[in-house]
């Protein structure tokens, strides 16, 4: 019995908003750890140019892993 296209874009949304989810999770939990370590040691907490680049691949790296894992969960 063939899925219907409703059913197939419904899978699709929900796919990508679990993606997108995990995603802002992992940045985050990121964030908060390097909050918490800039906290006990202020020495490293010198900021570098190269930061905000490094939190957005984190964040498009974890969104491609989730939705890699969840398209082969949900196929």
């Amino acid at each position: 019995k063939p899925i219907s296209q409703k059913k197939v874009e419904e899978l699709e949304f929900l796919i990508r908003t679990k993606a997108i989810t995990f995603s802002w999770i992992g940045l985050m939990m990121t964030l908060a750890f390097s909050a918490f370590g800039n906290l006990f040691d202020p020495e490293l907490s010198n900021y570098s140019r190269w930061d905000p680049i490094f939190y957005i691949g984190l964040s498009l790296i974890l969104y491609m892993i989730s939705y890699s894992i969840n398209k082969r969960k949900y196929s």
